[in-house]
């Protein structure tokens, strides 16, 4: 008969990894297609950290679904495009006063 062995990574995630910060919420990170590993930031480049290991989890998700979707690019390269585009936005928009 032939021995039966857990995997060494049990109890990580499939994807990326989780940890828990001394603030008790969770830190979520992620493998670029690039190869670096980014962590979860906001859409203004801010640090995000969730309440509980499932929020954590349920936005890893759906970053792995970006990125298998082809719809990824580099955090910085994305928080460069929407402040362009929010630049742009503000000089087209004409406001009653102008």
């Amino acid at each position: 008969m032939s021995q039966v062995t857990t995997p060494k990574w049990r109890g990580r995630e499939a994807w990326g990894s989780l940890r828990k910060l001394p603030s008790k919420r969770w830190q979520a990170r992620y493998p670029g297609p690039d190869g670096e590993t980014y962590p979860a930031r906001t859409e203004d480049d801010k640090p995000l950290t969730f309440l509980t290991k499932t929020d954590a989890r349920a936005w890893l998700n759906r970053m792995h679904e970006t990125i298998a979707s082809g719809r990824w690019e580099p955090p910085a390269e994305a928080v460069r495009r929407r402040r362009a585009e929010a630049e742009a936005a503000a000089i087209r928009d004409v406001t009653f006063r102008d």
